[in-house]
C-alpha cells in the first residue's frame, strides 16, 4: 500500500484525535470523517496527489482543509445508477453545510466547515 492509498485512514485517524480533543461526538464525528475521506480521496485520484490537511476549529467551527497538487477545481460528477464510484463531491456536497476549494501556492486546498453544537448530535 503507497503512501497515497493510505493517505485517507491516516487523514480520518488524525481528525478523529482532533474531534476527541474538541469533544465531538456521535453523528457529528461520523459525517465529518465521511466528508474527509472523500475529500482526501478526490485529493488522491483527481488532485495530482494529496499535500496534507489542516483543521481549524474558533468559538463553534470547525474549518477542515484538504490541500493537492492541481490547481483545478472540484467539479461533482454525476455518476450513472449502477457506477459505485463519483459520488463522493455529491456526498460532501450532502452532508457539509458548506465546502468549496482556493488555489493555493502548491495547487488548492478544499475546505469544508461543520458548527459544532453542544449536543454534538
Amino acid at each position: 500500500m503507497g503512501i497515497d492509498s493510505a493517505a485517507p485512514s491516516v487523514a480520518r485517524q488524525t481528525v478523529r484525535e482532533a474531534l476527541a480533543e474538541l469533544g465531538v461526538t456521535g453523528n457529528l464525528t461520523g459525517d465529518i470523517l465521511l466528508v474527509v475521506s472523500e475529500l482526501v480521496s478526490n485529493a488522491v485520484e483527481h488532485g495530482d496527489g494529496y499535500d496534507g490537511l489542516e483543521i481549524d476549529h474558533e468559538d463553534d467551527q470547525l474549518t477542515i482543509r484538504v490541500y493537492d497538487r492541481s490547481p483545478e477545481p472540484p467539479e461533482p460528477r454525476t455518476p450513472k445508477p449502477m457506477t459505485p464510484r463519483s459520488r463522493g463531491l455529491r456526498l460532501v456536497d450532502a452532508i457539509a453545510p458548506s465546502w468549496g476549494s482556493e488555489k493555493c501556492e502548491t495547487g488548492k486546498y478544499v475546505w469544508v466547515r461543520f458548527t459544532l453544537l453542544s449536543d454534538n448530535s
